[in-house]
């Protein structure tokens, strides 16, 4: 019991761990949604559902909250280390780590619009 407690600490004690667990529930709740559906269930449990899969949504958007600057950093980084690279490489990494970037923040923009913090039109969009 105590080995199977403190592995489940250790997974989640590492953000990687802790994004999977939150998946987990969030696919597990739409899944249960999806039979409830199927199989008559009552509205309102299929509701509640819905709602932890929006609350788990929420969360994993707040796990990656701030991440954009690691990719940033990397791009940095691939610039001043492209030192023996083929010509072409550097480019296309720093290509692929901007594109990360600026996918995560919008992801945490659009945090903001969910949480309602800061209400933005264009949000439904990007989402």
């Amino acid at each position: 019991m105590a080995n199977d407690t403190l592995s489940l600490l250790g997974c989640l004690s590492a953000p990687a761990g802790r994004d999977k667990t939150v998946r987990l529930l969030r696919h597990l709740a739409h899944f249960y949604s999806w039979y409830l559906v199927r199989s008559n269930g009552s509205p309102s449990s299929t509701a509640a559902c819905s709602l932890a899969q929006k609350h788990t949504a929420i969360s994993l958007k707040v796990l990656r909250f701030g991440s954009f600057v690691f990719p940033l950093k990397a791009a940095v980084d691939t610039v001043y280390d492209a030192k023996g690279l083929t010509p072409v490489l550097p480019y296309a990494t720093v290509g692929k780590h901007l594109g990360i970037a600026g996918y995560l923040a919008l992801d945490m923009a659009t945090l903001l619009d969910m949480t309602d913090i800061r209400k933005w039109d264009k949000a439904a969009t990007i989402q």
